[in-house]
């Protein structure tokens, strides 16, 4: 070691540091922020959209085991969400069913999202669903 002292004392000899400058640190922090603060509101919408379709999945199952229920009884009076052959996979939404005799109107709502299904196969879509245009 103490002849690389002794050489460098002749001739000019840097001593390089392995590690960051301070500037170096501040641009990736920066650029870190900037593409942090696009694609977290990105991601936030994915999973409104995915919410979304999974309440729709469950509306169409419900129509399905209506539909079954309505072959069987020629009616779909009497029939509510607890009674009829179904599971709800969706824990973010609620899901609300209204039935005459001859129709019915589903509902999935959550805080924002509100997604509707009729026994004619109609389907509306309101409020903020993560930019779901329809189901």
């Amino acid at each position: 070691m103490i002849w690389l002292f002794m050489s460098c004392v002749y001739k000019k000899c840097s001593f390089k540091s392995d590690g960051f400058t301070l500037i170096e640190l501040m641009i990736v922090i920066s650029i870190t922020a900037i593409l942090a603060s696009i694609a977290f509101p990105a991601y936030q919408n994915y999973i409104l959209r995915s919410h979304a379709h999974v309440a729709g999945a469950d509306l169409v199952a419900l129509s399905v085991s209506l539909e079954n229920r309505f072959q069987r009884r020629l009616s779909y009076s009497g029939a509510t969400v607890d009674n009829v052959n179904w599971y709800q996979s969706s824990k973010n939404y609620t899901i609300n069913m209204s039935v005459t005799a001859n129709s019915y109107l589903l509902k999935a709502t959550n805080s924002d999202c509100v997604l509707t299904l009729s026994n004619t196969g109609s389907r509306t879509l309101s409020g903020n669903c993560g930019g779901l245009k329809s189901w």
